[in-house]
């Protein structure tokens, strides 16, 4: 078997109906009596997080704070964070990688540039600042606090919006575009303590505080300001300065830009934005202020000056930046600079969004670029590698998705997965995993684990799960392209005959087992590119040609005393048939006049599956019989049938795999739309011969489908998401719940 299976009543009743067609001498039986009962996904089914995750939020997130026990807030403008309903702020836990909500959240309209723009720890409380009308239940005027219990808005709150908080020695400083917080005249700074607030009022009218702050640091034990100042007697302004208690001092000759961001590294303060110059020094965004005087910092900024830094991360002597419009190629860029080396670490995109990292963050050794970013507005990185949040390892990694899943396979061993990766999970697995129920297991042995290469099949036979693909080694020892894995270790088939290099479907037919190669040079038995196996010696079955090539078999399916292979081939045994054919009887019959392509590229079958009467085919073609029909087509027995629509035209659109439930046909591949109807990758057929989506679908190509005896669909391809859920390349439909698991990767 390459991909679907189904063990549930319903499809087996069909099939011992099928025995007694060819019983009672009928041969190839007319296949009819579709019902006209629809069946489709449930209304109420959801993507859920029982074996999946959704790493970050749906909305852009623009500040986090990290709490001394490793938590990490995070707030912005979005309604969703993980599977949790969480309103622009959440919270994270970095040991569990579980998002979850704040009470009700905050409130805001959903206007841009709305929600949590800072956040603060101060007195065992998070501080929440923005641009907002509520929090929880609570009036609150765009400045509240979470007592881990309930949300109240903080003394007053402020008449405009805060961008920036730091919590210092029993002190909350608090900036952004307000000109009152609580009853308090406080020109877009203030800061509270002992209960009450105070302005940052200079002495001095020479200096003043002019415009927004829009970030505060303290670097040196001294207290920074990033905002727009004005100079008595000078035109020009400035955007940084030093509050002393009293007065307003300039750094120098100052920058002549907007700071966007500021941060010690090293006792020294680092400024990052819009400018071009600190000091009398030339530079692109970055730059050091020592007390005495300015230093360039060449970090994240190519020469251009199309970079602007939004964050800064100072952690064990290193420092982060976060990118925005980076020339290196992304939008959004992290970078580090260490020993007076600048290092690129990852570059992000957004789709059709404007990519920004608006905040860094660290926990546990692992550092965090929030913002908007592809693809969960946040991603991790743990001084190797780069990639986003995952529940249940400890460390919220999860690497890049690319392992591609191409078999499932349910037996009284367990279930297993197999495809071309190399992690299960949190795992180290070599392209073949087994599921226990919570987590993965990779197939040991004392020589070895796993499968050398991909894998392309697998098949329950005579007690044994049988492995098929490309691979030489199983276990560590020796296996050319099959395997035999009878719970406790690999075992080599003896004698496998040919230079066998790859097997890509495997069915039991008779008691023996049917083994199909994707492509060899020469058959394995003379007369044979089919070939069967025993339990103790392999022997010929059939030939397919492909004009002047051997073909080969994608698919294999076995219906009562008959068996249909699919493929790419123009014959079998010499029989003319286009890339599907069936054997009863000891004779080899073609399905009329096959699937066919019209471009050079031509036609291949990749699946074969019976249902409601029907044997239903999937591929890559536009013919089926002389009926115009994309990658999909239905056989009653005598002809291919019109009511059957297919997938939308495109050059690289194809049907992969089918299984079937009693609700829907199951199918899967790399396809826009059925018919009609958009349905991203994965369709429900009800027996009407009407397409419906599988909720949102899957964003990659699907290569592997089963179905179980209790209405579950297992999904396995080249994946990542499962709008708005997360996934590696696996997914798990049960009942009307589709869920996912953080699965493979290579």
């Amino acid at each position: 078997m390459k991909f679907a299976c189904t063990t549930s009543l319903t499809y087996l009743l069909p099939r011992l109906a099928l025995v007694l067609f060819f019983a009672l001498g009928i041969g190839h039986p007319k296949i009819s009596g579709i019902s006209n009962i629809e069946a489709q996904v449930p209304n109420d089914a959801e993507w859920l997080d029982k074996f999946s995750f959704n790493p970050g939020c749906n909305g852009v997130i623009r500040t986090a704070v990290t709490d001394v026990d490793g938590t990490i807030y995070a707030g912005g403008q979005f309604t969703m964070c993980g599977s949790s309903a969480a309103r622009n702020i959440a919270r994270y836990d970095p040991s569990t990688g579980r998002w979850s909500a704040l009470g009700e959240g905050i409130n805001t309209s959903d206007f841009p540039q709305q929600g949590i723009f800072a956040l603060a720890i101060y007195e065992g409380n998070l501080i929440a600042g923005g641009r907002f009308t509520s929090a929880g239940r609570a009036n609150a005027s765009n400045l509240a606090y979470w007592n881990g219990q309930q949300w109240t808005e903080f003394n007053g709150g402020a008449n405009g919006a805060v961008n920036a908080l730091l919590a210092a020695n029993s002190v909350l400083y608090v900036g952004g575009s307000f000109g009152q917080i609580g009853n308090v005249s406080t020109p877009f700074a203030a800061q509270f303590s002992n209960n009450q607030w105070q302005p940052l009022d200079s002495v001095s009218s020479s200096y003043s505080l002019a415009g927004p702050v829009v970030d505060i640091a303290i670097a040196n034990r001294e207290l920074y300001f990033a905002a727009e100042f004005s100079i008595e007697d000078e035109l020009r302004r400035d955007y940084l300065a030093r509050w002393d208690g009293s007065d307003w001092h300039s750094l120098g000759a100052g920058v002549n830009g907007e700071v966007l961001s500021i941060s010690e590294h090293a006792g020294q303060l680092i400024a990052a934005g819009a400018f071009t110059s600190a000091g009398n020094a030339s530079t692109q965004g970055v730059a050091i202020w020592n007390g005495v005087i300015w230093n360039v910092l060449s970090c994240g900024t190519p020469s251009s000056g199309n970079g602007q830094p939004r964050d800064l991360l100072s952690i064990n002597g290193d420092l982060f930046l976060g990118v925005t419009r980076s020339t290196a190629g992304p939008e959004a860029s992290l970078w580090r600079w260490r020993s007076s080396q600048c290092e690129f670490i990852a570059g992000f995109d957004a789709d059709d969004r404007f990519a920004n990292i608006h905040s860094l963050a660290v926990s546990g050794g692992i550092i965090y670029a929030l913002g908007q970013l592809d693809p969960a507005n946040i991603a991790t990185y743990d001084g190797v590698e780069v990639g986003i949040p995952s529940p249940g390892d400890g460390k919220g990694l999860f690497r890049q998705f690319s392992g591609n899943v191409n078999a499932i396979e349910i037996t009284p061993l367990g279930t297993f997965v197999a495809g071309s990766f190399d992690k299960a999970g949190q795992i180290s697995a070599s392209n073949i995993a087994q599921w226990l129920g919570s987590s993965w297991k990779p197939l040991e042995t004392a020589e070895g684990e796993g499968v050398n290469s991909g894998v392309n099949s697998l098949q329950w036979y005579q007690g044994d799960l049988y492995v098929g693909g490309a691979f030489s080694q199983a276990g560590g020892v020796p296996a050319r392209a099959i395997a035999r894995w009878d719970g406790t270790e690999f075992h080599e088939l003896p004698g496998p005959p040919g230079d066998i290099s790859s097997v890509t479907a495997m069915e039991e037919f008779n008691r023996e087992l049917i083994v199909a190669p994707e492509y060899f040079p020469e058959p394995l038995i003379t007369g044979a590119s089919i070939v069967r196996w025993n339990g103790s010696a392999w022997l010929p079955f059939a030939d397919v040609w492909n004009g002047d090539y051997r073909g080969w078999i994608s698919d294999i399916l076995v219906l009562g005393p008959s068996l249909y292979i699919a493929g790419r081939f123009d014959q079998v045994m010499g029989i003319p048939a286009n890339n599907v054919a069936y054997f009863s009887n000891g004779d080899w019959q073609a399905l009329g006049t096959g699937l066919q392509h019209s471009d050079s590229l031509g036609a291949s079958v990749s699946s074969l599956h019976w249902r409601d009467g029907l044997l239903f085919v999937g591929g890559r073609f536009d013919l089926a019989g002389s009926h115009v029909t994309y990658n999909f087509a239905a056989w009653d027995g005598t002809s291919w049938i019109p009511e059957i629509s297919g997938t939308s035209f495109a050059s690289n659109s194809s049907v992969n795999s089918m299984a079937s439930d009693d609700n829907c046909l199951y199918v899967g591949g790399l396809f826009r739309q059925m018919g009609e109807l958009v349905v991203d990758n994965l369709a429900c057929l009800s027996s009407d011969l009407t397409w419906s989506r599988v909720l949102n679908g899957v964003d990659g190509r699907v290569n592997s489908l089963l179905t179980t005896e209790i209405d579950s669909l297992w999904v396995g391809g080249s994946f990542s998401r499962a709008p708005p859920t997360y996934a590696s390349n696996i997914a798990f439909l049960d009942g009307p719940e589709l869920v996912f698991h953080s699965g493979f990767e290579n």
